[in-house]
């Protein structure tokens, strides 16, 4: 970096631990591990995370120059295209769709016909939008073959393509009627881009919207399309009533054979039961007869009930009640010869008394008369009430038959009724159908869209695009935040680099050397069955060997004066930075057995998985039970060193230890007097020792640790530094007693076109096979 980030900016305070601000002066003293840590106030400027406002305008200042160049350059790029876009014109035209369907309705019922009529609209929108009706557009027009639906770019990348096929496929020429019928495809969907329809508010109206590069052109289609479209749409109408027309001729007939069937079968009926057609069904007649049949059954019942009354009772009151019988003549000559010898008795008993012989004698005679009288009589009785039980019978049995009569009657009638019914509703029918045939048949001939246009298509003056004030702002909004990005992308890719070369400066920390992220540099690092991890073993000439070795020629520079060192801690600020590939790839390094330096010669190295909360050791190697290890050595006296570690199958020299079974409390026992007698056995038996440690941030491990070997070496991968993370990290080593801090370790570094290019020649693509 151009401009050193000033300790003296103010720092937040972070959960867990504050943010820990040094000055250059205090530098050694923090070598020495001297605690000179102090917190710094924060002042008037407003802090984002780590850094303060300040921080973020020196970022810009220092990178200026790439800012104002990224800004014209984006800012030129639009104004040019401002400036030298071809420009487009849009015409409008606004039409009213009348909705037939529509009237008044129940206002309770207002919801759910503005919801048919939004229906009704979008199906007009989406009618308008037809590609049919497109498709006729460019026929008519013949836009296929226009320029301004065929641009120089589009028929360019055509030929390359159409070339191209030709060349690998060896395709024979296209038909020219299939090219032209995709460029009426092409020409249609271009022309469906251009167009735009919107509704105006809530009514009827919508306004239609159609681009090109000229007003004139702008126009001229939207008129074309406009025409094709209403010319579709009153096309689609008259069909629709040619439909209904041959579907109500069909109707039509089936009614008139309807109206033929029934009429027969209402004549067959008449026929056959001999019914007259009238009002009340022929029931007039009959009710009559049984009204008479009726009264004449009365009749007969009353003179039936006189007659048995003067035939219960004596002769004087049948002789004297006797008027409802007819009397003959022999009767009536009895009774006026009865009448003559009654008057004769009575001058003879005014002259004689009852005992004399003539009283006497008329007396006999007159009752002689009187008993034949009532003889006379009493069989006229009789026979007038055999003649009278007779009438009342005759007159039953008639009622009874009238009665069955109107029921018969009554159901004829229901059938005729309903056969009568069908002739009418089976002419009505027809007259309906032939009404509507009638309007149907108008309406074809003299239809008239339902849709018109309201507002014909302008001309418009004024192109709709490019808004050149408009792009010039949004490029220059473009520009600077594209400046924003560029600058702080490539802050956030440097700033690993330049914060270790800083921190360098700043703790008198060393930078030991960069690993390459071997994944950028696959084809100079095959992977092998054993990792990447043993890739200074396996490929001695790759990039990745030699960057290994040059961290350990740094760190034995780092210790020129001081008496040789057989242990390194290797820890990093923060976890996933690859302290434990650092650790073994260091490890194998050091073990000299493939190394072309005379001076160099065959070591036995022990990696110790120290970090007991997430182990790794075993993975890397491979072993697939971690039963026994560091935390059995440190929780068990009986235990031997000899026994918990493990020597690699294929590299000699080398030999590892395992974390071993997880423990609740590491930091305790790596604190305990066991570890240090560990510690002390193990740079005994071994020439070089790798303590693989938890990170520093977080776990007191690191700075325990320290205690019991001969230097620390810090792991930092590039692109995730925190400036403030690594100052915290460094202090809190540095402030622990034991070896010093012996350098930073920069992981998974960009390669960069250096890289490849003399990667290429020094190492080939199997790993050093070439050798220039």
């Amino acid at each position: 970096m151009e401009n050193e980030v000033s300790t003296a900016h103010p720092m937040p305070a972070k959960p867990e631990r504050a943010v820990i601000s040094y000055s250059r002066e205090r530098s050694e003293d923090y070598a020495r591990g001297a605690d000179s840590s102090r917190v710094i106030d924060s002042g008037a400027l407003p802090v984002f995370g780590d850094k303060t406002l300040r921080d973020y305008l020196d970022i810009l200042k220092s990178h200026r120059t790439r800012a104002l160049v990224v800004f014209f350059a984006i800012f030129t790029a639009v104004a040019l295209y401002a400036f030298l876009v071809t420009p487009v014109y849009r015409s409008f035209a606004t039409i009213m769709v009348q909705d037939r369907s529509s009237r008044d309705v129940d206002p309770k019922a207002m919801s759910a016909n503005e919801l048919a009529f939004e229906r009704y609209m979008d199906t007009e929108v989406g009618t308008l939008r037809s590609r049919a009706v497109a498709g006729q557009v460019v026929a008519k027009m013949n836009l296929a073959e226009s320029s301004e639906f065929r641009s120089w770019m589009s028929e360019l990348l055509r030929q390359i393509i159409k070339d191209l096929n030709s060349l690998v496929f060896s395709a024979e020429p296209e038909d020219s009627g299939v090219e032209l019928i995709r460029r009426e495809d092409a020409a249609v969907r271009e022309l469906e881009k251009r167009l735009s329809v919107r509704q105006v508010g809530k009514g009827q109206l919508l306004e239609v919207g159609m681009s090109a590069s000229s007003p004139q052109m702008a126009q001229a289609l939207l008129k074309s399309y406009l025409d094709n479209y209403l010319e579709t749409k009153l096309n689609v109408e008259r069909q629709g009533a040619l439909n209904a027309l041959h579907w109500l001729k069909d109707e039509i007939e089936h009614a008139q054979m309807g109206i033929i069937e029934s009429e027969a079968a209402l004549i067959k009926f008449i026929a056959e039961h001999g019914i007259v057609p009238s009002d009340d069904g022929g029931l007039a007649e009959v009710v009559d007869m049984i009204k008479k049949k009726r009264e004449g059954l009365i009749k007969a019942h009353e003179l039936k009930a006189k007659l048995q009354g003067i035939e219960k009772g004596g002769a004087s009151t049948r002789y004297n009640t006797a008027t409802e019988v007819t009397e003959d003549e022999v009767l009536k000559r009895l009774k006026d010869n009865l009448a003559s010898l009654e008057s004769e008795y009575n001058q003879l008993i005014g002259t004689y008394s009852k005992e004399h012989p003539k009283v006497l004698l008329l007396k006999r005679r007159i009752r002689m008369l009187e008993e034949r009288i009532v003889a006379i009589q009493n069989q006229s009785v009789a026979s007038a009430l055999e003649a009278a039980q007779k009438e009342a019978e005759v007159l039953t049995t008639g009622v009874k038959s009238a009665k069955d009569e109107v029921v018969r009657i009554g159901s004829l009638g229901a059938q005729y009724a309903i056969l009568k019914k069908d002739v009418d509703i089976n002419k009505q029918l027809h007259q309906i159908l032939l009404k509507d045939y009638k309007e149907t048949l108008v309406k074809s001939r003299t239809g008239r869209a339902a849709t018109a246009v309201a507002d014909p298509p302008n001309l418009p003056l004024t192109p709709v695009w490019p808004r050149k004030g408009l792009l010039l702002v949004v490029g220059s909004i473009l520009g600077v935040f594209g400046a924003v990005v560029a600058v702080f992308t490539s802050h956030v890719w440097e700033s690993t680099r330049d914060a270790t070369t800083q921190l360098e400066h700043e703790f008198k920390v060393a930078k030991l050397g960069m690993v390459p992220d071997v994944t950028k540099l696959s084809k100079f690092h095959p992977v092998t069955d054993s990792g990447y991890e043993f890739l200074s073993y396996d490929l001695p000439v790759s990039p990745l060997a030699d960057s290994i070795r040059n961290i350990h020629a740094s760190i034995l520079f780092a210790t020129v004066g001081r008496e040789d060192i057989k242990s390194v801690l290797v820890s990093s600020a923060a976890a996933g930075e690859g302290k434990t590939f650092i650790s073994v790839s260091l490890a194998t390094a050091l073990t000299c057995n493939n190394s072309r330096l005379s001076s160099c010669t065959s070591k036995r190295v022990l990696v110790v998985d120290c970090d007991m909360r997430r182990p790794n050791i075993h993975n890397v190697f491979r072993t697939m039970v971690n039963s026994m290890g560091l935390t059995t050595l440190l929780t068990s006296h009986d235990v031997r060193a000899e026994s918990v570690v493990r020597k690699h199958d294929s590299i000699p020299g080398l030999f590892y230890m395992t974390a071993g079974p997880a423990v609740p409390d590491p930091a305790a026992l790596l604190m305990s007097d066991r570890f240090g007698e560990i510690a002390d056995e193990l740079q005994r038996t071994f020439d070089f020792i790798v303590f693989d440690s938890p990170p520093v941030l977080g776990f007191p491990d690191s700075r325990i640790l320290g205690r019991h070997s001969d230097g620390v070496v810090l792991v930092v991968e590039e692109g995730r530094l925190n400036p403030g993370d690594l100052r915290t990290a460094i202090s809190a080593l540095a402030s622990a007693p034991g070896g010093p801090i012996l350098g930073l370790i920069l992981n998974k570094t960009r390669p960069n076109r250096t890289h490849l290019m003399y990667g290429s020649y020094y190492y080939g693509r199997n790993g050093g096979n070439n050798h220039g």
